[in-house]
């Protein structure tokens, strides 16, 4: 199996303000090799909602080349069709960027992993990466253009075996799926082939995981005593604390001194490391400084100690 798997990241709301991009090329059906690029947008602004989910600044893409000065650096490492996850928003920002950068469109065949999931685990109830990836096993950094990348490259190889696909238009013709295009002449979307068809595909599910079945082994020492803050991406609160109890840890609904972890949801976890701080970090901040070894993880590093 050969392809590319590429993420956009941009600065505000338009399109066409990518300022990053990462790619992940796949030979026989292994990762060859992952690159990342920061790009400059033009105009260089960033919204501040932007910048709370990718970390990226203006002042980190100053002396940054600008996507057309980019583009054919980046066409060149494309091998094979193009896969990603929300095709809708990639190829569109792709597309737009070309555009503003007065560059012909190239062809380019591409494959959406949104759509793949959506046909093979129809039973998720939501298709998004961070939540697709994880239910087969996948961790990575949320919105780091690289690890987006990788992680579709990942469900990309992972669904063709589940569906005993072996190149990426199989997999398209697997999963009932147009595979989608780029070309001057036009676009073509990628999308079902028949949109009225709901007869559920003939292959093995991805299973969804109870956390609270879980209960093999001890990922943590018995008694650590877990806090969370936000909201979590993968499952609910409360299944977080039965996941956590039946571990035997113990759960605490306010920071007190002897807590010993704070889980902070994904999305909350990069606001925090931007330096916006909920009451409870707030709090673990205030106890830490008096010197009470509290320790404060992301989802995606809680999700790891349950595997």
């Amino acid at each position: 199996m050969r392809f590319t798997a590429i993420d956009f990241e941009t600065a505000n709301s338009n399109r066409n303000s990518i300022c990053a991009v990462g790619l992940v090329i796949v030979e026989d059906g292994e990762i060859e090799s992952i690159t990342s690029e920061l790009i400059q947008p033009a105009p260089l602004v960033f919204h501040p909602r932007n910048v709370a989910l990718h970390g990226i600044a203006a002042r980190d893409v100053c002396d940054s080349p600008t996507f057309a000065r980019a583009w054919k650096s980046l066409r060149a490492r494309i091998h094979g069709p193009l896969v990603t996850h929300n095709a809708a928003f990639d190829m569109s920002a792709m597309r737009q960027a070309l555009d503003e950068a007065g560059i012909r469109h190239p062809e380019l065949d591409f494959l959406c992993t949104l759509a793949v999931s959506k046909r093979v685990d129809p039973h998720f109830p939501r298709h998004s990466l961070d939540f697709v990836a994880r239910k087969r096993g996948i961790v990575f950094q949320h919105h780091n253009a690289a690890d987006d990348a990788r992680a579709c490259a990942l469900v990309a190889l992972s669904a063709a075996k589940q569906v005993g696909a072996t190149s990426i238009s199989e997999l398209a013709d697997k999963c009932g799926l147009r595979v989608g295009r780029v070309s001057p002449d036009g676009y073509v979307p990628c999308g079902v082939l028949d949109k009225f068809d709901t007869t559920p595909l003939p292959y093995p599910a991805t299973q969804l995981v109870e956390p609270r079945m879980r209960t093999t082994r001890a990922p943590f020492p018995a008694g650590t005593k877990f806090a969370f803050t936000g909201e979590l991406d993968s499952m609910t609160r409360t299944d977080a604390e039965r996941a956590v109890e039946c571990r035997g840890g113990i759960c605490h609904q306010h920071i007190k001194q002897d807590t010993t972890i704070l889980v902070i949801g994904d999305g909350g976890y990069v606001a925090y490391g931007l330096g916006h701080k909920s009451g409870k970090l707030k709090r673990v901040e205030t106890l830490k400084e008096k010197g009470h070894p509290i320790s404060v993880i992301s989802e995606t590093v809680f999700l790891s100690m349950l595997a």
